[in-house]
């Protein structure tokens, strides 16, 4: 017979607070879980703690007090086990690259965790083939457009297996084919088995996906449901809800013919 006990939650978070050097404190005992094969939109306006909390999931941060833990473990006492399992897609692309060809940036990861380079080469191939840009491998990633540095952003993550990505204000700076092209990925990338965090407050583009809405304000948890059942809080913690536009509207994906 299987083994039919409950697994961990992915991502457990209790009672974390953080105050910053000149004595802002940002967050304020913020617990919540986050399941395994999840697709969660955690919103808030500017300010309000969403990319802090977030940089303590893989250790960018450390906790002025309470835990996180994934899959059991707490990040403080094994940060480079966190890094491994979430990958973080920051707002700025620029700030990931770290090498002179996009193969290199993509491999950065691999290499960096102790792969073989059969292992490297590998996993650079079926990242690159994910995201689409096999044909700019040799290319300096400092020269593409803002989609292409996303996409090689996203193909530096995947190459690293992680069982959560993370994106922060993803949508910034993209046009709209830009958008849809991230959509797609977030969208695969979810039905592949990893699960999807998305920090944004530009709801309409994304929510239609998610299955979970949290909403932070001013350094707490203001709201924690469905998209349906949080849009009014959204709006009351001053984040923009469309007029007269239901969840299931809310993606820039076009619906499939």
């Amino acid at each position: 017979m299987s083994d039919m006990q409950p697994r961990l939650p992915l991502i457990e978070i209790e009672n974390l607070h953080h105050r910053f050097a000149n004595g802002a404190h940002v967050l304020r005992g913020i617990s919540l879980t986050i399941d395994r094969d999840s697709f969660t939109v955690l919103g808030g306006e500017n300010g309000s703690g969403k990319t802090v909390l977030m940089k303590h999931l893989n250790g960018l941060l450390e906790p002025t007090s309470g835990t996180v833990k994934v899959d059991g473990v707490s990040v403080s006492e094994d940060s480079l086990r966190a890094r491994l399992k979430v990958g973080f897609v920051f707002q700025d692309s620029d700030t990931q690259i770290v090498a002179q060809t996009v193969e290199d940036d993509i491999a950065f990861g691999p290499i960096n965790i102790g792969c073989e380079r059969e292992e490297t080469a590998l996993r650079v191939k079926n990242a690159a083939e994910a995201l689409n840009i096999t044909r700019i491998l040799e290319q300096s990633p400092h020269r593409l457009s803002g989609g292409e540095k996303k996409k090689t952003a996203i193909a530096g993550i995947l190459a690293m297996n992680p069982e959560i990505v993370v994106f922060d204000e993803p949508f910034a700076g993209l046009d709209y084919g830009g958008v849809k092209m991230l959509l797609k990925k977030m969208l695969e990338i979810r039905s592949c088995g990893t699960s999807v965090l998305v920090i944004t407050h530009d709801l309409e583009k994304v929510l239609a996906h998610a299955d979970r809405f949290i909403i932070i304000s001013n350094g707490i948890i203001a709201g924690d449901g469905t998209p349906p059942e949080m849009l009014q809080a959204a709006s009351e913690h001053g984040m923009r809800v469309p007029p007269g536009m239901s969840v299931p509207e809310m993606t820039w994906m076009e619906p499939e013919s």
